[in-house]
């Protein structure tokens, strides 16, 4: 048994578009085509009347509804907000009402009054999808226009914007699609139009039993559900996208936050070089011993050698450069620690452990000896 395909429209469009799963209150303006074309042979209006009720089965509570018919001219808008079964009655007995009596179907009409909506309907908060439905091509009034319709026009220059998303579906039940419209839609809202093809059913047809309709009938069927699903999947995307911008700009937050509290701890526990360094020339017979008394700098590093800005300065040591020790804490005792470059300079004639000077450790720096002590006078 076959589907009517404007029913498969209405909901595979329903089932997969309208999941509610994670998904923010929304707002659906619904357009729709009333011209005389849309009651010919196919009676393509009776069909989506028909199928209004399931569509509107997946619209959840707190979502809005928006109807308006177009041909000739367009009507009144008339809203409903959705909070029980009710409302999804009054939104069927409004769709139930059109009747396809237009001569003319004045797509400019339409485009500018949509235009009007969208000013109306879109919020930061909420998502809101267009959904036009037609069967025929722009065919204004005589005298209505002097020039082809170009809804670039129309353009919303804040359309595609994050903090306004809105979608419009161009849904053809039609059996040709109206590049030109389709075109022109997507200068309104770049990249998030998308267009249905749901063709009307074959001559013939008499009702979901009959065997008229057709293998190739079925498999575009099918096809049309797909395309529905890539609707669902692009607004999908929207949102993880949002999801994902928030999700990033917390894990940033709290990586920063880590790391400031990561300097905080560093700058309260930060250790000062305790301790003295005794010092003398080497190769003297009974060497003078100096003392320099490492506490009185109050920070965590000390400077040794011959060139100015040494905190030790040895006038004659004959070192190409300072060296820089810096205190480091190991289970709560304090050493002496220089980069690899600096140790290159030093030759140590006594070390407990590698890597660190410890207290009691001696080492050559050019023409000195110089020995750690953890006293201080």
């Amino acid at each position: 048994m076959a589907l009517r395909k404007p029913h498969v429209m209405i909901l595979s469009f329903a089932a997969v578009l309208l999941c509610g799963a994670c998904r923010s209150e929304r707002d659906y303006l619904i357009i729709i085509d009333t011209s005389g074309s849309m009651a010919d042979q196919h009676k393509t209006l009776e069909r989506v009347q028909s199928g209004m009720s399931s569509f509107l089965e997946s619209v959840q509570t707190g979502d809005s509804v928006t109807l308006m018919r177009f041909d000739t001219d367009v009507g009144e808008a008339a809203r409903f907000t959705i909070n029980d079964e009710a409302d999804r009655q009054r939104v069927v007995d409004e769709v139930g009402r059109y009747r396809a009596e237009g001569r003319y179907t004045n797509m400019g009409a339409m485009v500018a009054s949509l235009q009007s909506q969208i000013e109306q309907l879109k919020k930061p908060d909420r998502e809101l999808f267009i959904v036009v439905m037609s069967d025929g091509k722009d065919d204004p009034p005589p005298g209505s226009r002097n020039r082809p319709l170009d809804l670039g026009e129309y353009r919303d220059p804040e359309a595609g914007s994050e903090a306004d998303p809105y979608y419009i579906f161009y849904i053809s039940l039609g059996r040709v699609t109206d590049p030109v419209l389709e075109q022109q839609l997507e200068t309104l809202a770049p990249e998030r139009v998308r267009t249905v093809e749901a063709a009307p059913e074959p001559a013939g047809s008499e009702g979901p039993g009959d065997e008229a309709a057709t293998p190739e009938s079925n498999a575009e069927s099918v096809g049309l559900m797909e395309t529905a699903r890539g609707i669902d999947e692009t607004s999908f995307s929207q949102s993880l996208r949002r999801w994902g911008i928030w999700i990033a700009a917390i894990v940033a937050g709290l990586f920063l936050i880590g790391l400031l509290a990561l300097l905080i701890y560093r700058f309260l526990n930060r250790h000062h070089v305790k301790g003295s360094l005794v010092y003398y020339e080497d190769g003297v017979g009974a060497p003078v011993k100096n003392r320099y008394v490492l506490e009185k700098l109050k920070r965590s590093k000390v400077e040794v050698g011959q060139k100015l800005g040494a905190d030790l300065r040895l006038r004659q040591a004959g070192v190409s450069r300072n060296v820089e020790l810096k205190a480091k804490v190991v289970k709560g005792q304090t050493y002496l620690k220089a980069s690899s470059g600096d140790y290159a300079l030093m030759k140590f004639l006594e070390q407990s452990r590698d890597g660190l000077i410890s207290p009691g450790d001696r080492f050559k720096l050019g023409n000195y000896i110089l020995e750690y002590d953890n006293a201080t006078e």
